[in-house]
């Protein structure tokens, strides 16, 4: 048998050509993560890991104290995509103790993460100015929706459990939900001081409160009107009736 030469260069090029891509990839210097921080100070802000956090002030008898953290599963922010898809809240509805989505909203987190009663749902927001709002409702024993879910403004997110209503307002694209603590500040517990995204609701209500007398919310209308054409093609393909 004849082996031909030209087909065994071409094959043996590939190979060469894989086992240099491999050497490459197996060799290549790694880069450093960094991570988005969570706003819990504005100095703070996208900070990457390992950034010093002052924990105690200068005294005349002992210096500032400082510590670093690695800011691992905590903290992540608004990827590009969810940024895209975050729709325009028009105004919001205080939840007055109902676990209701305040405004129109895409769905950022869900679970029952430490420092918050029951289950807990995340939902951000984008106001007509393009700054991103986020709103937490804690305390429910079931949720009805998932992660990049998008919900019109009012729309029930779950059943309330044995806790009332837990709610915050954040500023920021930086989702930071689990309970951390660091040196004497403890972060994401409903009994600790707030961080200062943590927005004081009734100063942002008495400025972006939905006014009585406005339309139906966009989205609503939409969703309504696709379900609409869906069962209207449903309907299409079922057999006449007799």
């Amino acid at each position: 048998m004849k082996i031909r030469r030209g087909p065994v260069i071409v094959v043996i090029t590939a190979l060469l050509g894989i086992a240099f891509l491999a050497i490459g990839v197996i060799f290549q210097p790694k880069t450093e993560k960094k991570y988005g921080h969570s706003l819990r100070h504005p100095q703070h802000a996208d900070s990457i890991a390992g950034y010093p956090i002052k924990i105690s002030d200068e005294t005349k008898n002992q210096p500032a104290q400082f510590t670093t953290t690695k800011f691992e599963p905590n903290l992540s922010t608004l990827s590009p995509l969810e940024r895209f898809f975050l729709p325009t809240a028009y105004g919001f509805l205080p939840p007055n103790g109902k676990p209701i989505a305040s405004a129109t909203a895409l769905v950022v987190f869900t679970g029952a993460p430490e420092g918050y009663p029951g289950k807990t749902i995340l939902l951000a927001h984008r106001l007509p100015d393009g700054q991103i709002i986020q709103t937490l409702y804690a305390g429910l024993s079931r949720i009805t929706h998932h992660v990049g879910d998008h919900l019109p403004r009012g729309t029930s997110l779950g059943t309330l459990g044995n806790h009332p209503l837990y709610f915050e307002i954040r500023k920021g694209p930086a989702i930071d939900i689990h309970r951390e603590t660091i040196g004497k500040h403890t972060l994401n517990d409903q009994h600790a001081p707030k961080p200062p995204n943590r927005l004081d609701q009734q100063a942002f209500f008495a400025k972006h409160q939905l006014p009585p007398n406005a339309p139906p919310d966009p989205l609503q209308i939409t969703q309504q009107k696709e379900k609409e054409a869906t069962l209207n093609q449903l309907r299409s393909k079922l057999p006449p009736s007799r």
